[in-house]
């Protein structure tokens, strides 16, 4: 922020006509500065007389240089910006003495467009003055640069279009919309004569492009980078000429640094190295300054305000190092025969990732429901931007529910979802119950935004009204993703919770904070389960076990037909292209209802003519697989696996491959499960050959022995057995009879 007041304030001098001065400012100094001599000056070169005695700052804010700087005399400065903001400063500048304009200093009204003289001594004595007026008049002039009306407003306060001007914008271009902005510059033009000068400070288009990147992601950025909305491209020649403006010179932050003497490592956009930025010019800081006749532009491009936000990251940063600087858990980490890091000790995680496979297969005969309605509820209060979990909740909790959104659909493919977000005490519904995991998870990353308190009774309220036309075959169910410790509600939540049961709704909570009693009370009346994360990893794990179909409720309707239509699709049909949907939209291919005869854009879905539910064969197929799992293999002991013979158990394939003819090997991967040669354990221990490799499993039904990862992929993904499925019908009969199944 120094460095660039310091180029400002040699840009205001030299576009003046005033020698530029060279000393380096104490707070820049550094050991290795350059002698003054090696710095390049900017001297601007005008007729003598005719130097721009007009100077017009934009979005002036606070600045004080027409009370700091030595100006010539007869300089007239105008500051335009916000009515609140300009009379904000004049009250400030009187509280603190600063000589004011006759017509600024009194008590009455200011009258816009009223030109000013210099000076306070009509008013006050000299000796009162503590801070005087360096410069011939000073005029604030209210009015809206997003709009027109300010050159009427400038032009009304005794600016003369007629004389050479001096344009100043530090850190307003980024704010405005590129209309505007170009609007602008135009309208400037056309006010300037020759001899004219503008110097300014942006973005480029790069970063606010990197800013939306992140904002989609769910990364965290500042609340003023949020605003941002302008970029000029990284060579801003082409704009400004269009705008009436001629590019003359271009420099980076750290030249500026350099005229300055000073070696400065640049903090760079986050995400953006300095060296991507000098290489495509997309997040490149740089300073401009142009020429057309004897009119010019001096424009820097920067994240200007970013730098207040760099430095209060930094700030975060030092606070969560010192948290952490006790834990060296990265030196615990080991790497696999390919390279990729894993966990010192994989067996305790692979036991605690079969226990909960077990848990699955033993609940198998637990009725569970095939098609589901799911409305997922996200705090997006201003609990979620607490970084307790880092960067901040709300990226957590974004970042989980869209890997929540495609398991859901994962397992259960004839199922719809929904996504309502809270914040400033309203529940949003942000997507509709539709069966499409990426249009959910792209409408999540575009609406991140935090602030306000959350209302649990107006979320309940908007899903159940959402869910309660669903048909009896349909389970109804809310998730709610809470972060905060509290609820403000419009009206009785009781009577919301006893609705919610009326209708069958099943709520579950998965809370960051402490528990809450209405939480509580709400999964128990409704038949759902609360639960609190203590950290990030388990966070993720409460929330993807809801993927899994939960246990039908008591009481339920029975067993019911659902009419369903199997629509074809046939993309190289003539006029496979078509219209489809509720909303009409121009699709490739589409599927065709087979009772109607209309088109959607998607399956599973309902028909939006005829109401008929429509779904693919191989939906209904995944659908199957949690009424008729995989049964759970059993662990082959370590002693029973040291005195195995080669092979994979059961029925031997035709050809294994060379590599494990002579040992016991997976089924599924033919990876050996047994150590060739002795292995370095965990704390220079020496695993010795023969040694079990991990966890080892059999099926029951094939006898087939697998490795753990193959034995999670059967029982997660595949829901087959590849061992099962390699065997004649009659022999994999006789092995299950043998078993006792």
């Amino acid at each position: 922020m120094a460095i660039r007041t310091r180029w400002f304030d040699d840009q205001v001098e030299a576009a003046l006509g005033m020698p530029v001065s060279t000393q380096v400012p104490a707070c820049l100094r550094a050991p290795e500065a350059r002698p003054a001599a090696d710095r390049p000056t900017y001297i601007w070169t005008y007729p003598a007389g005719h130097e721009p005695r007009q100077l017009v700052m934009l979005g002036a804010g606070m600045d004080s240089r027409p009370w700091r700087m030595k100006l010539p005399a007869d300089l007239h400065w105008y500051e335009l910006d916000q009515q609140d903001v300009v009379t904000a400063k004049e009250g400030l500048l009187k509280q603190l003495g600063a000589e004011l304009p006759p017509s600024e200093a009194s008590d009455e009204p200011p009258t816009p467009g009223t030109p000013v003289g210099s000076g306070l001594t009509k008013h006050l004595s000299l000796d009162s003055v503590r801070f005087p007026l360096r410069c011939g008049s000073w005029t604030g002039v209210r009015c809206d640069l997003g709009e027109p009306s300010w050159a009427e407003a400038l032009l009304a306060a005794g600016f003369d279009p007629s004389q050479p001007t001096v344009w100043v914008a530090e850190g307003l271009l980024m704010y405005l919309q590129e209309s505007q902005v170009t609007a602008l510059l135009q309208r400037m033009a056309e006010l300037s004569p020759e001899g004219s000068v503008f110097v300014g400070v942006s973005v480029t288009e790069g970063v606010i492009k990197r800013i939306r990147e992140r904002q989609a992601s769910g990364e965290r950025t500042s609340d003023l980078m949020s605003t941002w909305q302008f970029g000029c491209p990284p060579d801003p020649t082409e704009f400004l000429a269009a705008c009436g403006w001629r590019l003359q010179l271009a420099s980076t932050r750290a030249q500026q640094a350099a005229a300055l003497g000073l070696n400065l490592e640049m903090c760079s956009f986050p995400g953006v190295s300095n060296g991507d930025a000098s290489k495509n010019g997309d997040g490149e800081r740089a300073d401009s300054r142009a020429t057309a006749a004897a009119r010019g532009v001096d424009l820097e491009e920067d994240d200007a305000d970013g730098d207040d936000m760099r430095a209060e990251e930094m700030r975060g940063q030092t606070a969560y190092e010192r948290e952490y600087e006790a834990d060296h858990s990265w030196e615990d980490l080991e790497e696999d025969e390919f390279g990729n890091l894993r966990a010192p000790n994989p067996e305790e995680e692979q036991r605690a990732r079969r226990r909960r496979l077990l848990s699955a297969a033993q609940s198998a005969r637990i009725r569970r429901g095939m098609i589901r309605y799911v409305q997922v509820v996200l705090d997006l209060s201003r609990a979620a931007s607490l970084s307790d979990m880092r960067p901040l909740r709300a990226a957590v909790m974004s970042g989980i529910l869209q890997r929540f959104v495609r398991a859901f659909f994962d397992e259960n493919p004839l199922s719809q979802l929904g996504l309502i977000v809270l914040r400033n005490g309203v529940a949003e519904r942000l997507t509709e119950l539709s069966s499409s995991p990426e249009a959910h998870v792209a409408r999540l990353r575009a609406n991140l935004d935090t602030g306000g308190d959350a209302s649990l009774q107006n979320a309940l309220d908007l899903a159940v009204d959402s869910l309660k036309s669903i048909p009896p075959y349909g389970h109804r169910e809310v998730l709610f993703l809470f972060a905060a410790l509290n609820t403000c509600d419009p009206g009785d939540i009781g009577a919301s919770i006893k609705a919610a049961k009326q209708h069958r709704v099943r709520a579950s909570v998965v809370g960051l904070a402490a528990e809450m009693y209405i939480c509580k009370r709400m999964t128990q009346q409704t038949g759902g389960t609360y639960t609190v994360a203590m950290n990030e990893h388990h966070l993720q794990e409460m929330v993807l076990e809801h993927a899994v179909p939960p246990p039908v409720p008591p009481g339920s309707s029975a067993v019911s037909l659902v009419r369903m239509g199997f629509p074809p699709r046939n993309p190289e049909a003539l006029g496979a292209a078509a219209f489809c949907g509720s909303k009409c939209q121009l699709q490739p291919g589409g599927y065709t209802c087979p009772r109607c005869k209309a088109r959607v854009g998607e399956l599973p879905s309902s028909c939006h003519v005829c109401g008929l539910s429509l779904v693919s064969s191989p939906h209904l197929a995944r659908s199957y697989h949690h009424l008729f799992p995989v049964k759970p293999f059993a662990e082959v002991p370590a002693a029973e696996l040291a005195s195995a013979g080669p092979g994979c158990g059961g029925q031997q394939p035709e050809a294994a491959p060379p590599f494990v003819a002579s040992l016991p090997h997976c089924f599924g991967c033919y990876q050996p499960l047994v150590a060739q040669q002795a292995a370095r354990g965990r704390g220079g221990a020496a695993a010795p050959p023969g040694a079990p490799v991990g966890i080892v499993s059999r099926c029951p039904a094939c006898h087939h022995i697998f490795c753990f990862e193959c034995d999670a992929f059967i029982h997660e993904q595949l829901h087959n057995c590849p061992g099962c499925e390699s065997l004649p019908p009659a022999l994999l009969r006789g092995a299950a009879d043998g078993d006792g199944g």
